[in-house]
Formats: structure tokens, C-alpha cells, sequence
């Protein structure tokens, strides 16, 4: 077996404080994380007591709902995030990768453009006089 390149000691770290990335985890939210260990039992269980097949109750089992909601950016990004991961298993150089993370990043952290001073009193004075033409 292959030496593990994290020491055992240094496994929670990886957990609860690992390296700051473009991705960061919500760390705050770790703790607050569920599982329902008995859910897909239970379920089965109800849908064989009310007559059903196992075909039928396996094809009508739910997702567990009290789970902790997955994070929402390998949905929203999907084309970013794998566009990086083809170009990371095409050059396998980080280096020629590295604009992917970076525009992942700069849409993750978005914030609107603050308005010039010109663009502001434009709004104010079309506030002011009610006017809905340009000035």
C-alpha cells in the first residue's frame, strides 16, 4: 500500500482548517452537517408493509431530505469547473490552466460596479426634476 502523503495526525486539519483555495468550504456550516443513517431503511420498510414489490420500492425510494443541502457551485459552474478540470487532464500543468480558476473565482465573488460620480448625478437630477429622458 502506498504511503499516504498527509500524516494521520494532520487528517482533521484537512477537515476543519485546510488551505485557503479559490473554493473555500463553509467551515462555520461542518458542524451543523446531518445524516440520517436509518432513512432508506425506514422508507423500504414502509413501502414492503404496504404491499408494493422490491422492484417497485426500490425505483420509489426519495432522496433523504435531512441532509445537510450540498454546495450549490458544481451546478451553477458547471461549465467553468469542468472546462478547468479538461485542461488540468489535457496539459496537467496548472500554469496554463490557471485563468479557469481565476474567472471560477472572480464569478464566485462577484460584486456589482460601484457608479461614477457622473452616473450618480444623473440619477439624482432625474430624481429630482421626475424626468425619464436622458440628461
Amino acid at each position: 500500500m502506498a504511503q499516504s502523503t498527509v500524516p494521520p495526525k494532520l487528517w482533521t486539519d484537512l477537515i476543519w482548517s485546510p488551505k485557503s483555495t479559490g473554493a473555500d468550504p463553509s467551515v462555520e456550516n461542518l458542524g451543523s452537517m446531518r445524516f440520517d443513517p436509518k432513512h432508506f431503511v425506514r422508507a423500504y420498510t414502509l413501502c414492503r408493509g404496504s404491499g408494493r414489490t422490491d422492484a417497485q420500492c426500490k425505483d420509489s425510494l426519495d432522496e433523504d431530505t435531512y441532509i445537510t443541502p450540498a454546495n450549490p457551485a458544481e451546478t451553477v459552474f458547471q461549465k467553468e469547473l469542468v472546462d478547468g478540470m479538461v485542461c488540468m487532464m489535457t496539459f496537467r500543468d496548472d500554469s496554463k490552466c490557471q485563468h479557469f480558476s481565476e474567472a471560477l473565482y472572480k464569478k464566485m465573488h462577484w460584486e456589482p460596479p460601484k457608479p461614477t460620480t457622473g452616473e450618480t448625478l444623473k440619477a439624482k437630477w432625474k430624481i429630482l426634476t421626475g424626468s425619464k429622458q436622458t440628461v
